[in-house]
């Protein structure tokens, strides 16, 4: 994130607020995704993202949402 221009600014509860440039948008968003949904600890569950783009945090809008994505189709289908 940092050789984006990128930085991790706070952490409040189960969100990670991060300021980043609006040239490299897309490329930040997209490793944000990656790392918090990859399996880092084998075993470990992983669990979906909703990734939140805004100049302020009252003024986000959802950009990315792993459920209507369908990012973890495959977890949905091994538990049915």
């Amino acid at each position: 994130l940092r050789e984006l221009g990128g930085r991790i600014l706070f952490q409040v509860h189960d969100s990670i607020v991060c300021h980043i440039p609006k040239a490299n948008r897309d490329t930040c968003i997209k490793l944000v995704h990656d790392v918090m949904t990859s399996e880092l600890i084998p075993g470990f569950t992983r669990i979906p993202v909703e990734v939140k783009v805004g100049p302020n945090w009252g003024k986000t809008k959802t950009v990315h949402d792993c459920i209507e994505e369908g990012c973890f189709k495959w977890m949905l289908e091994s538990v049915l």
